[in-house]
């Protein structure tokens, strides 16, 4: 029943368009090629424009009623993490980060709800990095 979960967050993240403001102000959408789900390789992206890591956590999964066919309560958390060259400035690492949350506040299936968002900096040698989290629950007969 997690892997339901998962699917949910996967299908939604493949086709939410991720965007930025480029430095002529024009809205640009990240390419699928700079989109990395976590095990993907970060040697096969153009790092001179914006590319993203998926994740997915699945968390706890406990019986939420009894009975032959009880239905399970499971949490977890998604996160993006968005990385630009140093050269690039923060800006279209937030815009993209902003779209992704934007895309994720209020989704929700008739199962998994969304039920806090948080966002990040994080200190990266080579990248400036900001990550998006996402927080779901979801409720599934197991």
């Amino acid at each position: 029943m997690i892997y339901l979960d998962v699917d949910a967050l996967n299908e939604r993240f493949w086709n939410t368009e991720l965007t930025y403001l480029n430095d002529a102000e024009e809205q640009v959408t990240v390419p699928m090629s700079q989109k990395l789900d976590e095990n993907g390789e970060p040697l096969e992206v153009d790092r001179d424009a914006p590319w993203v890591r998926w994740t997915i956590n699945p968390g706890a999964s406990v019986p939420d009623t009894t009975g032959p066919n009880p239905f399970f309560k499971n949490i977890g958390h998604a996160v993006l993490e968005v990385h630009v060259s140093k050269g690039m400035g923060t800006g279209a690492a937030r815009d993209v980060q902003e779209s992704f949350l934007a895309a994720f506040r209020k989704w929700s299936t008739p199962e998994l709800q969304i039920y806090k968002t948080a966002m990040a900096k994080v200190k990266d040698e080579d990248f400036h990095k900001v990550t998006a989290t996402v927080f779901y629950q979801s409720k599934r007969r197991g």
